[in-house]
């Protein structure tokens, strides 16, 4: 593909090269860069970066080019989006510097890799084998900007009714990091495998960045510019409130406050109007809004529930949970008091409603007292990290988990036992044949 591109193409980026490598700024060859950039396709920038390479040109210096390439993509966002307007460490600002980043990281990938291909010392392949590796280590953390709009803005498109776009961005995400993993895995590959079958390294390798490159042109020009329309300052509060949760791609946003109280999905109870919809990026109008949909008026807390930390429930439901946790748990109070435990058909460590109210001291073996109270004289003293014991029961192999539970200030409210029945799960690891999740072993084991 390298030997069809225009030789005046390769000339002219190696003009603006020149000029950077004698001192140039990139704010002084935008305008040149812009101009070049009408008569070359965005996939040729990576073929001509590469052709660069084959003449001799330093990777070092060709990194010039993606600074410039990245600074103009930030012009090309259409979509009504002025990034520049969002302060500094605003959710959506956040989310677009990633992209910048993840763009400059593509770049890079193919002028490693061109490299790689033109090295001929076997030490040099080496090392840049290297740095590919190393590189595709870092893109992995794609995955959090993705996870970012997957779990924090598509509910709000959801909340309005609005599902074919999500789906249609969470799949086309997905395929980004398959490719991804894919690559990864031919890269791992020893240094004679990888040049034996060096053709289609070359094609997944061009394939995902290609891939990478369009997902990033379909949030800047299309997914940021909605959500920007749609969502107020309330909304992005709530989004900045939780995106640490997640994690960033290679940028650290800084805490701050919009100095309005945050609205999550669940309490997201509007209706696009007209002038919003007139802001919407062309594209997303076509798709969204000609589909039907019913916007989600679903009331998440109910007259009968009780206010969690993250979300509400009933109690009949918390009994419910507990009960079907695969594990069996006991509270004891701050006081020291048995205070709770889940009553499940089969138990494995027999439980009373007679222990409720009962003093720890007095709900074991006078043999084991002595370690049981000094475990409690340690989390009342501070210590913060569970006890484990392994018991075997017979056939069963058992782990059982003591574990101080806090208040937000730190005061022990008390302490949980948790026993857990891991026969099984030690006689899958001992086979050697763990059934890892893929989406077909989930059928079979659902009766699907």
């Amino acid at each position: 593909m390298s030997l069809n591109i225009e030789k005046e193409k390769i000339e002219r980026m190696k003009a603006i090269l020149k000029r950077l490598h004698e001192g140039a700024s990139v704010e002084e060859l935008k305008e040149e860069f812009k101009e070049l950039l009408k008569f070359v396709a965005p996939w040729e920038i990576p073929l001509i970066e590469q052709e660069l390479v084959r003449e001799g040109i330093s990777a070092d210096e060709i990194t010039k080019l993606c600074d410039l390439h990245v600074e103009l993509f930030r012009e090309f966002v259409s979509g009504k989006l002025d990034i520049e307007k969002y302060p500094e460490d605003h959710p959506l600002r956040t989310l677009f510097e990633e992209n910048m980043v993840i763009l400059r990281d593509l770049e890079t990938l193919n002028l490693y890799f061109a490299t790689f291909i033109n090295a001929k010392d076997p030490a040099e392949k080496e090392k840049w084998l290297e740095k590919i590796r190393e590189l595709l280590k870092e893109l992995k953390g794609i995955k959090k900007h993705f996870t970012k709009s997957q779990t924090l803005l598509f509910p709000y498109l959801e909340r309005l009714g609005i599902t074919a776009v999500p789906k249609v961005l969470w799949t086309k995400q997905d395929e980004v990091l398959f490719k991804l993993k894919n690559l990864a895995k031919l890269f791992s590959q020893d240094l004679s495998s990888i040049e034996k079958n060096i053709d289609q390294v070359r094609k997944s390798l061009n394939d995902f960045v290609r891939s990478a490159n369009d997902m990033i042109f379909r949030e800047n020009n299309i997914f940021y510019p909605t959500v920007a329309t749609i969502l107020s300052d309330a909304e992005w509060y709530a989004v900045k409130l939780q995106e640490d949760r997640i994690g960033h791609y290679k940028v650290k946003p800084k805490e701050f406050k919009l100095g309005v109280e945050p609205v999550f999905p669940f309490q997201f109870a509007k209706r696009l109007s007209p002038e919003q919809i007139e802001k919407l990026p062309d594209e997303f109008r076509k798709v969204a809004m000609g589909l039907a949909f019913e916007p989600d008026d679903y009331e998440v807390r109910r007259d009968s529930d009780i206010e969690l930390d993250f979300g509400f429930l009933s109690r009949e439901e918390i009994d419910a949970i507990f009960k079907a946790l695969p594990v069996e748990i006991t509270f004891v109070g701050a006081d020291g008091r048995t205070r709770y435990f889940t009553n499940k058909e089969d138990q494995i460590f027999v439980r009373t409603q007679s222990v409720i109210g009962r003093k720890v001291e007095f709900c074991h073996p006078p043999r084991s007292i002595d370690i049981v109270m000094k475990i409690v004289k340690s989390f009342r003293e501070g210590r913060s990290k569970p006890v484990v014991f392994w018991v075997k029961a017979g056939e069963r192999t058992l782990r059982v988990s003591y574990i101080p539970v806090r208040g937000e200030d730190g005061r022990l409210l008390g302490i949980m036992e948790v026993v857990q029945d891991l026969t099984e799960i030690r006689k899958i690891i001992e086979s050697g044949k763990i059934p890892y999740f893929n989406v077909e072993r989930m059928r079979k084991s659902a009766g699907l």
